[in-house]
């Protein structure tokens, strides 16, 4: 019937799009947005930075490969183009050495803090 051949059409597309999607996902990546979302996650899991570290580290050898910190945020299901992770772990690895350790990751994350208000802030708006 045609109705396949249709869809094998599209799949075929898509394979081919592929590539051109990929460089227009990292054209528009901003890794602050991508961390911001990635903190909400972690808020709204009560994930700390230490247990989602640990959770990340499968051979518990106390740092990250880049493979274990790539499989560890697919799994985590927050939506990452897979064309940005090289941008995204040159901004946890940084010191290249190709594995990314505890204080790397804490850094990372911390260079961007999502902060829920505090009670000082709600004063001020008062006032």
């Amino acid at each position: 019937s045609s109705g396949i051949n249709a869809e094998y059409g599209q799949d075929e597309l898509h394979s081919r799009q592929e590539p051109l999607e990929a460089e227009e996902d990292l054209a528009n990546f901003d890794i602050t947005e991508w961390k911001k979302r990635f903190l909400r996650w972690m808020d709204g899991n009560h994930e700390r930075i230490i247990d989602l570290f640990r959770k990340f580290d499968v051979n518990k050898d106390g740092t990250l490969s880049h493979q274990e910190f790539k499989d560890g945020i697919i799994q985590s299901g927050i939506p990452t183009p897979r064309s940005c992770f090289p941008v995204i772990i040159k901004e946890f690895d940084r010191d290249d050495s190709n594995d990314i350790n505890y204080r790397e990751f804490a850094a990372a994350l911390k260079r961007y803090e999502f902060k829920p208000k505090t009670e000082g802030e709600h004063i001020d708006y008062e006032v």
